[in-house]
Formats: C-alpha cells, sequence, structure tokens
C-alpha cells in the first residue's frame, strides 16, 4: 500500500495554502468560484540540510509561499477596489508580511521583555522569564480574542484553517481528497503552527530564565531578539521529532499546550470552506 503523504500548510483570508516537500499548492475562493495554483520548491542547497539551520531554512521557504499565497488572495480580496498590477500586489504583500513580523516582534516579544525587565529586574533571571512569558502570553491571547470578537475577516480565515486541518487529517490517514473526508476529521491538528509558537514560546520561557540577568531592560529585549533565530531552530528541530511521535508521552506533553490554544485560532469550517481545502489539496498531489 502506498504511504499517505505528510502535509504542512495554512490558512489564507480566503483559501487554504497546504505544502508538500516538492511544491506548494493553494486554492482560494473566488467570485467565479475556486481558482487553484502550484508553487515548485527547489531541493535545499546541503547547508539548509543541518540541524537547526533546517528549521530556519524550512520558514524562510514557508515565508515565500505565504508571499505569494497571500498575494494571490489580496487580489481577490480587493477586486471590487483599487486595481494593482501584479509586481505592486507583491510589493504591498511583501511589505505587510515583514511588517506584520516586526510588529509582532515588537509587541509580542521585545515589549513584554522590557516590561519584565523593568518590573522584576531585581529578582532575577527566573523571575524576569516567567513574567515575560505571562505577559507575552497574555498580549497574544488578548489581541486574538478581540480580532474572534470583532474581526469577520479574521473569523472566517480561521474557518479556513479548520479547512486546512480537516483536508491534512483526511489525507494523513489514507483517505481521498473529499470534503466528506474532511469533515470527518477533527478541526485540531498537533503539527499546526500554533503548536510550534506554543512550543517555541515555551523553549524561550525555560532558556531565558537560565541566562545571567542584563545590564538593562534595553539589552534584555536586544539580547532576547538576537537569540530567537537559534530558539526557532532548536524549536523547528524539537517540533519534528515531536511529529514522528505523536504518542509518545513527552512528546504528548509537549504539544498539549499548542492543542489548547488552537481553541483561540481554529474555527469548524463550513462546507464552502472544505470544497477550498479540497482543492488546494488536489493542486498539491496533482501537480
Amino acid at each position: 500500500m502506498k504511504e499517505a503523504p505528510t502535509l504542512g500548510g495554512m490558512a489564507l483570508p480566503n483559501g487554504v495554502l497546504l505544502r508538500l516537500p516538492d511544491r506548494w499548492a493553494w486554492a482560494i475562493r473566488t467570485r467565479e468560484g475556486i481558482r487553484a495554483r502550484a508553487l515548485p520548491v527547489p531541493p535545499p542547497p546541503p547547508y539548509a540540510r543541518l540541524p537547526l539551520v533546517r528549521g530556519l531554512y524550512a520558514l524562510a521557504t514557508a515565508y515565500r509561499a505565504a508571499a505569494a499565497a497571500f498575494a494571490d488572495s489580496l487580489r481577490e480580496l480587493l477586486a471590487n477596489g483599487p486595481q494593482l498590477t501584479e509586481k505592486e500586489t507583491r510589493l504591498v504583500t511583501g511589505l505587510s508580511l515583514v511588517l506584520g513580523i516586526l510588529a509582532a516582534l515588537l509587541l509580542f516579544v521585545a515589549l513584554p521583555g522590557a516590561m519584565a525587565a523593568g518590573l522584576a529586574g531585581r529578582s532575577g533571571p527566573l523571575a524576569v522569564s516567567l513574567l515575560a512569558g505571562f505577559l507575552k502570553f497574555s498580549l497574544l491571547a488578548g489581541y486574538v480574542l478581540l480580532l474572534n470578537r470583532f474581526h469577520p475577516l479574521w473569523k472566517e480565515t480561521l474557518r479556513y484553517h479548520g479547512a486546512e486541518h480537516q483536508i491534512i487529517a483526511a489525507i494523513e490517514r489514507g483517505e481521498e481528497a473529499t470534503a466528506d473526508a474532511a469533515e470527518r476529521q477533527s478541526p485540531y491538528h498537533p503539527r499546526c503552527g500554533t503548536a510550534y509558537l506554543a512550543l517555541s514560546f515555551l523553549l524561550a520561557v525555560l532558556v531565558f530564565a537560565l541566562l545571567p540577568a542584563p545590564a538593562s531592560p534595553l539589552a534584555q529585549a536586544l539580547g532576547r531578539l538576537a537569540l530567537l533565530p537559534a530558539l526557532l531552530g532548536l524549536s523547528y528541530e524539537i517540533f519534528a521529532w515531536v511529529g514522528k511521535h505523536p504518542e509518545h508521552p513527552l512528546a504528548r506533553l509537549l504539544l498539549a499546550p499548542g492543542l489548547a490554544f488552537q481553541r483561540l485560532t481554529v474555527h469548524r469550517p463550513g462546507r464552502e470552506h472544505l470544497e477550498v481545502a479540497v482543492a488546494a489539496a488536489r493542486a498539491a498531489l496533482t501537480s
């Protein structure tokens, strides 16, 4: 029997992006129906197979695919508004993603770190790290809750997030890429990017607790930002092991926070969302 493929992916505001080792594919809902596209992924260079480095390379590759998919999604969302050329759309999408990442680093990494250092700096690295972790989680959870409450497009994105998980689960269980098969699956998935971020968050709290106290809150924030690539690479290695051994007791423990946080970042999709996910899966599997 042919082994079922292992997929990854992410949600778009009006569609689903899926990943196989050699290609990315996405589908979006348009005014005319559903449009699917595929993007080949070149073989990684030798250095990208090194531990820690391969995680950063995977994130960079995912950014490239996400930029292309979001540009396609943005063109459709703006179809009734200002008409942008493909180059302009890619520029707007790229700038939006970069600014979004920088804003997230400032709001959810640098700011909580500086606040914790200022409030608990004399209590030692452990107290600072724990307080920073609490502040980061509180800010992020509050932000997500506000979006869930007041942003219709965000809610739609979370439904596509659930559709992405369900079609991946169906395929990995050896079922056909159909809406009926996906509908039977859970919208929560252990290899979700939310679980990876939760693992990275917990690892950062642990590592920062072991570091010596910095000279100032600014040094604290800058030091943590400098360590971020190494932490992301290490989190990727741990997450890859967890993905291969999901039934291991330690893996279950490491996955628990991410699965819990998915209750905020995943909504159960409707049939129309699953149909888009199916189109993305078929484009990924047949391209």
